[in-house]
């Protein structure tokens, strides 16, 4: 998964949290992340926090045809 890459749709900044929301370029799914605002100019963990939340996100949705 070190290949996921996210295109940045919106970009909602406040003076403590910013909030991203961004599409996975693999599979187009929609991701929001809240980040602290003083990081916001470190996009090594912008790109973690976008991909904890994508791998949180895809990880917990149950899928058509899913035997649970």
């Amino acid at each position: 998964m070190d290949d996921l890459k996210f295109k940045i749709v919106e970009v909602k900044k406040k003076p403590d949290v910013t909030t991203i929301t961004a599409e996975c370029l693999k599979d187009g799914e929609g991701v929001k992340a809240n980040i602290p605002t003083m990081f916001m100019i470190d996009r090594d963990f912008v790109k973690i926090a976008l991909k904890q939340s994508y791998l949180e996100q895809i990880g917990n949705s149950i899928k058509e045809g899913e035997i649970i």
